[in-house]
């Protein structure tokens, strides 16, 4: 496994997001992923974190537009931890921009059976994350 793997887990996802694909996003999780839409708002399972991201699609005008930076990946066997700076876009009904950074942190799960065999899959999703700029100084 390498940071790569990952990376193209996330690019999928993120790229996905960004045109407003919600089957290629769902595609990039484990059947029992865990979303946190914010903070103690847990959402379990595909077929809820699919509702959310429309929601959250139309709240955002359908334009929102996620990009990813400074990656890291702490690999144990088969569990994955990686955090990244994740910067938000859109264009929200009223007209008005809106911009966020924030520090999101994702738990992937290597597939070890089924149709993923040998897949990084999303399990965690804090991309919500701890916004900016209260930012901890990570240690690695």
């Amino acid at each position: 496994m390498s940071k790569q793997d990952i990376k193209a887990v996330l690019d999928t996802a993120g790229a996905a997001l960004n045109r407003g694909d919600i089957d290629g996003v769902i595609a990039c999780f484990t059947d029992d992923a865990v979303l946190m839409v914010h903070e103690g708002q847990p959402v379990k399972g595909k077929a809820d974190i699919r509702t959310t991201l429309e929601l959250i699609a139309a709240y955002f005008n359908h334009t929102l537009q996620v990009s990813q930076t400074d990656l890291k990946v702490l690999v144990e066997s088969n569990m994955a931890l990686a955090t990244t700076l994740t910067t938000v876009n859109a264009t929200m009904a009223d007209g008005s921009p809106h911009s966020e950074q924030r520090l999101s942190t994702y738990i992937f799960k290597l597939q070890k059976e089924g149709p993923n065999t040998g897949k990084w899959l999303c399990s965690i999703d804090n991309s919500y994350g701890t916004p900016l700029p209260c930012q901890p100084e990570l240690p690695w």
